[in-house]
């Protein structure tokens, strides 16, 4: 039965969200937002609608089939719990039993491990606009929850702007979801997504930084092999210098170049027929190897190069034929050295450009393959990887910016304060990116400890000490609508967790939820987090006071304070320094220098600090 008004999911949210009197379908403008007289019109369902969301669904469907298939035996018994057989008979069918893609769909959004995946999820939400838009062909009670939605919604949209709130967010962007899952009012919807829907992650990174990673000093000593003008010349040289970063200013992507300047000096030999010609060379080099990054990873353009080569003739001798052939070869030596010399400097730079070419693509395929590993997978298939993903460069600053928000979520709703001044790693994040990827991650399921430090490890590389299991291990059944939320203002931040429920040992507990604020501040150097006061743990919607808890109550009470009085200590103090990893691990750390909250952003810098 809770599946068969599924076209009706939303019917009773929206009506909490207009007064009890409102029946004018074409609402006045709210203050601030402009609403287009013409935009409160129904739009009717159709066949041609639910057509077109069968199409996504069909091509949602076949993503998961590939992946199951994949995935061997496991894909199978994931198949055989989702009913595969009647996804593939109901969609084949001109008019498929709604009845049995319910089951289906109460399947896909069960609280099972890895259901959360990308390809379930897009399979999910597919299945679940299908159906209600079948439903709500011909169904009047569509009409009559969005006439009403758009009574209360001007006002709402004017009150989110002025303050807003996670809880707000999440409930604005429900009514986005729904009104886009029903195909109405397309232009609110786009106004929402754009008044509300700013990137919500801005990073900085310095050219010094970037540079200190890729930057190498050069020394290498390799045999001379080369064939000029006839001249089989053979030798020993040694190559000095060192490659330099600069950044070419770009708007689509991050440019990064990077210049190799150079030394070689070379002992050779030439022979030709009877002569043997002793030279010193130097040849004067400059490479350059242009990088760009994108949502994609590294890529790049070929190498070019330039090469100047002089030559010092330090004696010849014949080893025939006597000081006749030995005058002859003098001349041609005097004759042909410019051309000879031309030729070096020519035959140098292809050498440099396979070179730098060859060590070059070496370290792209490294370093796509730790950021598809390490970023790209773990955020992509938990359907958290901001999109879109903008990178670009200034002379001295490479910048990304990320939007991270689901179909049904908001993000910044203003722009960022500045970066941090003076550092060398500014972080802006708006506290919108933290709780849409909880929401993503962890809205309606139940993670026990394990999968927990599993996730934490797959999308943080580690995991805090503190957040280790201790004893007998907890599980979570975390609420389905803002199951962990932050809110970032006044200097300080607050971390909320709902839950309807919690298991231990085999007992389960009733839900609670727990609550904690911060205030940064700093002591002897170091930024700390100082909680302002005890811990709130109370079940969901409790009010001191005037609610009283049970027994039972009391008993959760007490065990879950113990535990996360364990992980949300009185003071809090991140790291005064982090280490740099892989090329970049000589260079020093980097030192936190700047951390200020307000109006919904965290702002963050390190400086780059040398190791003595």
């Amino acid at each position: 039965m809770r599946h068969v008004a599924l076209a009706l999911l939303g019917v009773g949210l929206m009506a909490a969200f207009v007064p009890a009197n409102a029946d004018e379908p074409n609402p006045p403008s709210g203050e601030g937002i402009t609403f287009q007289s013409d935009w409160g019109r129904f739009r009717p369902l159709s066949e041609r609608d639910a057509a077109r969301a069968k199409r996504r669904l069909d091509r949602a469907v076949e993503r998961l089939h590939r992946r199951l298939v994949e995935d061997g035996s496991g894909g199978e018994a994931w198949k055989s719990y989702l009913r595969w057989n009647v996804v593939a008979d109901e969609l084949a069918r001109p008019e498929p039993d709604l009845a049995g893609l319910d089951e289906v769909y109460s399947r896909l959004n069960a609280k099972h491990d890895g259901l959360e995946l990308i390809w379930f999820a897009d399979a999910r939400q597919a299945l679940h606009r299908y159906l209600n838009l079948r439903r709500g062909i011909g169904n009047p009670a569509i009409q009559s929850a969005y006439e009403k939605l758009l009574v209360g919604l001007p006002g709402r949209l004017d009150a989110y702007a002025k303050a807003p709130t996670p809880a707000e967010a999440d409930a604005v962007g429900q009514i986005a979801a729904w009104l886009d899952d029903f195909g109405q009012g397309p232009e609110i919807v786009k106004l929402i997504r754009t008044r509300f829907r700013r990137p919500n992650v801005y990073i900085e990174v310095s050219r010094p930084l970037v540079a200190a990673g890729l930057t190498t000093p050069v020394d290498d000593t390799a045999p001379v092999r080369d064939c000029i003008l006839g001249t089989t010349i053979r030798g020993t040289g040694r190559t000095t210098g060192d490659v330099a970063v600069e950044f070419s200013p770009s708007e689509e992507k991050a440019v990064i170049n990077l210049v190799m300047s150079g030394t070689t000096e070379s002992d050779n030999v030439g022979y030709n027929g009877p002569v043997r010609i002793h030279s010193r060379a130097t040849t004067r080099l400059e490479g350059r190897k242009q990088l760009w990054i994108d949502a994609e990873g590294v890529s790049a353009a070929p190498s070019t190069a330039e090469a100047t080569t002089q030559t010092t003739i330090q004696g010849l001798r014949a080893v025939r034929g006597g000081r006749m052939v030995e005058k002859i070869a003098w001349r041609r030596v005097w004759r042909d050295k410019a051309r000879a010399e031309a030729i070096a400097s020519r035959h140098a730079e292809a050498r440099l450009d396979e070179r730098i070419d060859e060590q070059a693509d070496e370290r792209i395929v490294e370093a796509n393959g730790r950021f598809q590993e390490r970023f790209y997978q773990p955020l992509w298939q938990r359907r958290i990887l901001p999109n879109p993903l903008r990178f670009a460069t200034t002379t001295e600053q490479l910048k990304v910016v990320g939007l991270t928000a689901a179909a049904g979520q908001l993000a910044a709703p203003d722009v960022p304060p500045a970066a941090a001044p003076g550092s060398d790693l500014s972080v802006r994040v708006h506290e919108s990116m933290i709780n849409n990827a909880a929401a993503t991650i962890l809205a309606g399921r139940t993670l026990d400890e394990e999968e927990f430090l599993r996730t934490m490890t797959d999308l943080l590389g580690e995991v805090p000490e503190r957040f280790k299991a201790q004893g007998e291990s907890w599980a979570i059944h975390f609420a389905s609508r803002e199951p962990f939320t932050v809110t970032f203002a006044d200097g300080g931040m607050t971390m909320a967790l709902r839950a309807t429920g919690y298991s231990r040992g085999g007992s389960e507990h009733p839900g609670m939820d727990v609550r904690a604020t911060y205030k940064i501040e700093q002591s002897d150097g170091q930024f700390v987090l100082v909680r302002q006061g005890d811990l709130w743990v109370f079940p969901p919607g409790f009010e001191p006071g005037r609610d009283r808890l049970s027994a039972k109550q009391q008993t959760i009470r007490r065990l879950l304070q113990d535990r996360f009085a364990k992980i949300l200590e009185e003071k809090l103090t991140p790291k005064p320094a982090l280490p740099l990893k892989d090329r970049w691990e000589k260079a020093g750390t980097l030192r936190m220098v700047h951390w200020t909250v307000a109006g919904g952003w965290m702002t963050l810098g390190w400086t780059l600090a040398k190791e003595k």
